[in-house]
């Protein structure tokens, strides 16, 4: 729920495709920050889904085990 808690700082007239793209641009500081933890903290993190941008400009939601 880390992913859903970020809509709520979002301006609310935003349509929720435009919401999901706002999102998608966090992804890489996303995988950062809990790829940096685990490896600080030698654990392993069962990440949230997050949307991410591929190639041609895609997005898909992806779950993340760091």
């Amino acid at each position: 729920m880390f992913a859903a808690q970020i809509f709520s700082t979002m301006p609310h007239d935003w349509s929720d495709g435009r919401m999901v793209a706002a999102l998608a641009e966090f992804s890489e500081a996303y995988q950062k920050m809990f790829l940096d933890h685990a490896g600080h903290y030698n654990l392993y993190i069962i990440g949230d889904s997050q949307p991410v941008f591929e190639q041609g400009g895609q997005i898909y939601h992806v779950a993340h085990f760091f």
